[in-house]
């Protein structure tokens, strides 16, 4: 059975304590007081804002701010403009909104990949299923099953630096391997054409997915890529990446509507373009 953790004030050392920066804990204290003058003197320190805020850019934005652009969120934590500390809304708004947002690029992680396609396609388990979209074949598929993280940190380290990556650091890239790579491109084709088998995979099989939408656009070649862009490339797909898509389509277009989608969003979602997010794109 899994419980809360618990303070046992019988087991709670109450004599006086000296923390970081030299707070002074004073002696009888209960156990819920000492760990709350701990976490304060900790949410006080300078080195905080700095720490949070790379981290929460890290996983939004890029892998690798500059230090200008750490500076300004850490600013932000220590002042939302009103005198108040800690104020995360209005962090994330200054990392969102930062200048260097737009030229930013980060590797995406396998699940949340995974993920953001299916919001895009408006995915849905089907009615009357227990069952969804992060089902335990899924997360094993990933490498990223829930609460089997190695460390604090989740599943990379936020200084990982891939061989060859020229110093910089890329902290997703720890967890994108081979296994990964194909595992969430199988995934997608599951996704598509739903032939996982019930007694095998049922977390696939109980995905209902409606390309409607999108074959409603397929009257206009242009416009439906326009649309396959902004879903999936946070609309800056490269030249070469839509040169293919076009030229993928020219070849089934004998094919019924909805498999024509099938297959241009299969080539969209297998290409490298899609596991770059843009311009803080998640």
């Amino acid at each position: 059975m899994n419980l809360p953790m618990a303070m046992v004030d019988s087991f709670h050392e109450a004599g006086e304590k000296r923390l970081l920066n030299d707070l002074v804990v004073p002696d009888g204290q209960s156990g819920m007081e000492d760990i709350d003058a701990a976490i304060d003197n900790l949410f006080q320190h300078a080195n905080v804002g700095p720490f949070i805020g790379r981290q929460l850019i890290q996983r939004l934005v890029t892998s690798n701010p500059s230090p200008e652009y750490v500076a300004r969120v850490a600013t932000v934590f220590a002042d939302n403009g009103s005198g108040e500390r800690g104020d995360l809304e209005a962090v994330l708004r200054a990392i969102l909104t930062d200048e260097e947002v737009r030229d930013a690029s980060r590797v995406r992680e396998p699940f949340r990949r995974h993920l953001a396609v299916n919001r895009s396609l408006g995915t849905a388990p089907v009615s009357g299923s227990d069952y969804g979209i992060t089902g335990f074949f899924v997360q094993n598929l990933t490498g990223q099953i829930v609460l089997t993280a190695p460390s604090v940190f989740n599943f990379y380290s936020p200084f990982y630096r891939p061989p060859g990556g020229q110093g910089l650091q890329s902290p997703e890239m720890q967890i994108t391997t081979e296994d990964s790579v194909v595992g969430l491109i199988n995934l997608f084709a599951q996704a598509l054409y739903g032939d996982a088998p019930m007694h095998t995979h049922p977390e696939l099989s109980a995905v209902a997915l409606d390309l409607t939408p999108l074959s409603a656009y397929m009257d206009d070649r242009d416009i439906f890529l326009v649309w396959v862009e902004r879903l999936f490339f946070g609309g800056q797909a490269r030249e070469h990446t839509r040169e293919v898509l076009n030229d993928t389509l020219d070849e089934v277009t004998d094919l019924p509507i909805e498999d024509q989608v099938k297959v241009a969003l299969y080539v969209a979602l297998a290409s490298p373009d899609h596991a770059i997010a843009e311009g803080g794109e998640l």
